[in-house]
């Protein structure tokens, strides 16, 4: 690990110390090493990979955008900023809300949109694994932000898209639904090969 990610991952650490990841009573850092390890099997960008560790902290602990620009400098700071969610309860319902950061994330750099398909995932899986009924709101949002990433490469996007179709998948056999959804696009080939970035397995 280079000096960086060290310091990204220790401030990471530190700033969520005291939190837990809500099913599984983890410390929630292993959420931030999960987002890495998974954004490790595609890019070797020690910007982002900082920049991930760290892409909780503005939203969810008190550690200060100063804190971050101090320790792991402006650029890394620039992508924390536009990974943190902007809306706020105030705002309106959850959909409102939803739409506020969509529409935001819709205009950030490439660095963080690609960094913000790799947190879907790790979210996804998470979600999918331990609470299959609002698996089905996350997942719809998640359809919804995949359409606006617009400057994501071809091939990280859609390796995030058909993860996102797999849980799809899973949630269905899990609540019993109609094996049919509808999408607003037609993203993939049936036959599609793809890796599956939590296993290193190969699924088509």
């Amino acid at each position: 690990m280079s000096e960086m990610l060290r310091k990204a991952y220790e401030l990471a650490e530190y700033g969520h110390r005291d939190q837990k990841r809500k099913y599984t009573g983890e410390p929630y850092i292993t959420h931030c090493d999960e987002v890495v390890r998974i954004a490790k099997m595609f890019i070797n960008d020690e910007i982002l990979l900082a920049a991930l560790y760290c892409h909780d902290l503005l939203e969810d602990t008190s550690i200060s955008k100063d804190t971050i620009l101090a320790i792991l400098g402006q650029e890394v700071l620039d992508i924390v900023i536009e990974l943190t969610q902007i809306s706020k309860p105030e705002d309106g319902n959850r959909v409102v809300r939803k739409k506020i950061d969509r529409d935001f994330l819709s205009t950030v750099s490439k660095r963080a949109q690609i960094g913000k398909c790799f947190d879907l995932i790790s979210n996804a899986e998470s979600i999918t694994t331990h609470d299959p009924k609002f698996a089905l709101t996350f997942l719809k949002e998640a359809d919804e932000i995949l359409e606006v990433l617009t400057k994501v490469d071809k091939d990280i996007l859609n390796i995030t898209k058909s993860f996102i179709d797999s849980c799809w998948n899973r949630v269905t056999v899990l609540e019993e639904l109609p094996t049919e959804r509808s999408y607003t696009n037609n993203w993939l080939a049936p036959n599609i090969i793809y890796a599956d970035p939590l296993s290193n397995n190969i699924k088509s």
